[in-house]
């Protein structure tokens, strides 16, 4: 499986370089700079603002999955950052907002992201290492649907369907179950969206697609919280059998 992104790393990358930055300029400044933009990009950086609060929740919520115990002293850093996104104060030097970056907060981070790093390289749990098995699976099948008599169109649906689950089991070893349940539940109503087609392959064809439906089924049984996804049984064959037949 490819290596996984940890959101804990990019938020300390980030959080470090505005922690080293003059605090003489406008916080605008220091921002648009330290995110690659010029400071006349609003939306850019609004934009840039956002994503950084996406990527601190995705952080805090993969140490509240992977610590066990006490988490208070793993999750102070991100509720700091939470505190600095909501009152930061665009047109104020940087020194005005810089000091909220301090040193407890990079040393939580590090500690974060020492702990999750490693949390995810030992995860040998039975369900990762389903998750493991089936992005190989998909490997495999990316591989059979280059070279099934598929439509041209549909294989490239097929083949997007099965990167986006493969990139959704890799994020499965930090975010849980919530890493696969949007992608599942979009694959199957894009699936039902061209059932007509489907129905229309060669038999050869609906051998590829029904290995596919059968690793989804399977990328199923991985999650439990979606009443949509929940409607997939055990074999996704069984369940998209209509397109099939």
């Amino acid at each position: 499986m490819d290596n996984v992104t940890n959101p804990t790393a990019e938020l300390l990358e980030t959080m470090e370089a505005l922690r080293g930055a003059n605090g003489d300029p406008s916080s605008l400044d220091v921002l648009a700079n330290v995110f690659g933009l010029k400071n006349t990009d609003v939306l850019g950086l609004g934009a840039r603002l956002v994503e950084l609060g996406e990527l601190n929740a995705r952080a805090k919520k993969s140490i509240q999955l992977h610590v066990f115990g006490n988490k208070d002293m793993y999750l102070t850093p991100f509720n700091q950052i939470s505190s600095l996104l909501a009152d930061l104060k665009l047109t104020s030097p940087w020194k005005q907002n810089a000091h909220k970056i301090n040193d407890m907060m990079i040393m939580g981070l590090k500690f974060a992201d020492h702990f999750l790093s490693n949390s995810i390289a030992t995860d040998s749990t039975p369900k990762s290492t389903k998750a493991a098995d089936l992005a190989s699976k998909i490997d495999a099948l990316l591989d059979d649907c280059l070279q099934s008599d598929l439509e041209d169109e549909l294989k490239q649906f097929f083949a997007d369907i099965l990167n986006k689950i493969r990139s959704a089991l890799t994020q499965y070893r930090i975010y849980g179950p919530s890493a696969l349940e949007q992608v599942l539940n979009e694959t199957v109503g894009a699936i039902n969206r061209r059932g007509s087609e489907i129905k229309s392959q060669s038999d050869d064809s609906k051998g590829f697609i029904g290995s596919v439906f059968d690793t989804i089924g399977k990328v199923n049984d991985l999650v439990s919280a979606s009443d949509t996804v929940k409607t997939i049984a055990t074999s996704g064959v069984v369940f998209f059998l209509p397109h099939l037949s």
